[in-house]
């Protein structure tokens, strides 16, 4: 009797991943431009991991770099530009970023171009199986995480920088695995042998993180928001313990991310922090982030970066009120209910509803109009964990009225 519950509670997982597999299908065969925006499976940021696979493949910079405008071109001719508008020290900025173009080293060897797509594809489906044994981990209903993983798969914002040749969908893997880890541990683990293996995996994903894409940000604002998360609802005793281990562990997130530039190459970062940052060393800048009318300079930094900001943000939510609408419905579902309902979501969704919140915060500090929440990659399985949760509630409560 017991297996045939466990079996009938099963139902859920083929049902997301069929419909997972069903988007990602639609989007191999269907996709270009949309409104303006690039919705193509090959991007023009993408030509520097196409570059470097082929590299690792086997081939010299030169003939790498010369495959992959061949093939770019083959693609869509709107490409054959490329070579005059882009050269291989424009791939600087991301050269410490290698485990993307590692692991598609075998894959373009053998199928050129869509080789670079087998990577994303296979890390898309294992982030959602993570998220999936998070969500049941916590007991929700099946009803809705099939609610909410269709929303996310139906997500055109999701399936856009996912699926395609860039390593955005390697982070959101690796930020799956962290939530999982979150809801598998209690703080009561943290005093017993649990923790070394809690505390390794995430140092782990730091890592990892580090050289697949610039992800500082995202693992300093998720263990600041557990810390006061859990400061906020444990006993006293044990606050220096959950101080004491975030702190640890974003010092390891900003030495790897260092590690990472000073090693492997330079990483490019949000621009607004980057230029601020050197406006206070006393370096003069000019920087373009491609959304002015003319470079901006220390002596207006602050002024049109504000006013930037500020349009980065508007521009992202028009975005997904018009383009991505599953997407911006589970947003105003993880808003509105937990600002709502605080006490009563529970610390998860807190730390979900914080981590989401504040990483959308940061993404303001690069203000580059268009990128319709590509750098909301990492958090996107927060978003999608607290939303289910809100849902969950919204259903007892329901079935209790019935």
């Amino acid at each position: 009797m017991k297996n045939l519950r466990i079996r009938k509670a099963n139902w859920s997982l083929p049902l997301v991943f069929s419909f997972l597999l069903l988007s990602i299908v639609t989007r191999l065969f269907y996709n270009g431009e949309v409104l303006g925006l690039d919705y193509n499976l090959y991007y023009p940021d993408g030509v520097c991991y196409t570059a470097h696979a082929y590299e690792f493949s086997g081939l010299t910079p030169e003939g790498a770099w010369s495959k992959t405008l061949d093939e770019y071109q083959k693609y869509d001719a709107k490409y054959s530009t490329l070579s005059s508008e882009l050269r291989p020290d424009s791939c600087v900025s991301v050269q410490a970023r290698i485990i993307y173009p590692l692991l598609s080293a075998p894959f373009i060897s053998n199928y050129g171009l869509a080789g670079m797509l087998v990577v994303p594809v296979i890390a898309v489906l294992l982030g959602i199986l993570f998220i999936y044994f998070a969500l049941r981990r916590l007991g929700l209903s099946e009803i809705s995480i099939v609610v909410g993983l269709f929303a996310l798969s139906a997500s055109s914002s999701f399936l856009r920088w996912n699926i395609g040749n860039l390593p955005e969908s390697l982070l959101f893997l690796w930020t799956s695995i962290s939530l999982f880890l979150l809801v598998s541990f209690t703080p009561r683990d943290l005093s017993h042998r649990k923790a070394i293996f809690y505390i390794s995996s995430l140092i782990g994903l730091i890592i990892i993180s580090a050289v697949t894409k610039r992800s500082a940000h995202f693992w300093t604002i998720l263990f600041s928001v557990i810390a006061l998360i859990l400061i906020l609802n444990k006993d006293r005793m044990k606050r220096p313990l959950l101080l004491g281990i975030p702190i640890m562990l974003i010092s390891i997130t900003w030495i790897a991310d260092r590690l990472a530039g000073a090693l492997l190459g330079g990483q490019n970062s949000l621009w607004i922090a980057t230029t601020a940052t050197s406006c206070l060393k006393g370096i003069q800048v000019s920087v373009n982030p491609g959304n002015v009318t003319a470079p901006l300079g220390c002596e207006n930094l602050t002024q049109n970066a504000l006013k930037n900001m500020w349009n980065f943000a508007l521009n992202e939510i028009g975005q997904l009120a018009v383009l991505d609408k599953p997407l911006f419905l589970l947003c105003g579902v993880l808003i509105i209910g937990v600002l709502l309902r605080w006490r009563e979501v529970g610390p998860i969704a807190q730390i979900c509803f914080l981590v989401s919140i504040c990483t959308f915060g940061a993404t303001m500090l690069n203000a580059t109009l268009g990128l319709n929440f590509r750098l909301m990659t990492p958090a996107l399985p927060y978003l999608i964990m607290g939303a289910v949760m809100v849902i969950d509630q919204l259903i007892a409560k329901a079935r209790a009225r019935i």
